[in-house]
């Protein structure tokens, strides 16, 4: 299995590459790279921003054997306003796109096989030179039951037990 700490050297990587063609570009490509335990990373440039659908993405981690995804993209992000509202299944929190205090950052979800997650978040900001990127927050909550998280370990785990 890809040891924790390759994991997050693979987050940190895809992420700041993300950064990189930011500032280049002012736009970051959403992205699904296909992690095997040994040899190259394969990178899927997600047209529209979409994720593909999770049988397709898993049929696609199972021939690329991949023991982990990485996700990066630009997306809306919110601080939760309580405690209460953190524990909320994903589906039942606030949308951070319809809150007045939301902000754009670019943001990498890395999970491995076993659910193990790695979160990478620069926000997008603005002031007086412009957009610009702040530092990086770095997040490893370990095992992440909801959201994004959730979907690359369903893909994982469809990819590891699906016959084809």
């Amino acid at each position: 299995m890809l040891d924790a700490a390759a994991l997050t050297a693979h987050a940190d990587t895809f992420h700041t590459v993300a950064q990189t063609q930011w500032r280049q570009t002012a736009h970051a490509d959403s992205t699904l790279v296909y992690l095997p335990e040994h040899g190259q990373p394969t990178l899927q440039v997600l047209l529209g921003g979409t994720p593909p659908a999770t049988n397709d993405a898993a049929r696609t981690a199972r021939e690329m054997g991949a023991v982990a995804l990485i996700l990066t993209a630009e997306a809306w992000g919110m601080f939760l306003p309580t405690e209460k509202a953190a524990r909320l299944p994903t589906a039942d929190r606030p949308r951070p796109s319809e809150s007045p205090d939301r902000y754009e950052a670019i943001v990498t979800t890395a999970v491995r096989a076993d659910g193990l997650t790695v979160l990478r978040e620069t926000r997008i900001t603005t002031g007086a030179f412009g957009r610009t990127l702040a530092p990086s927050q770095l997040t490893d909550p370990g095992q992440n039951p909801d959201g994004l998280a959730a979907w690359l370990h369903e893909v994982l785990t469809l990819a590891a037990h699906h016959d084809n």
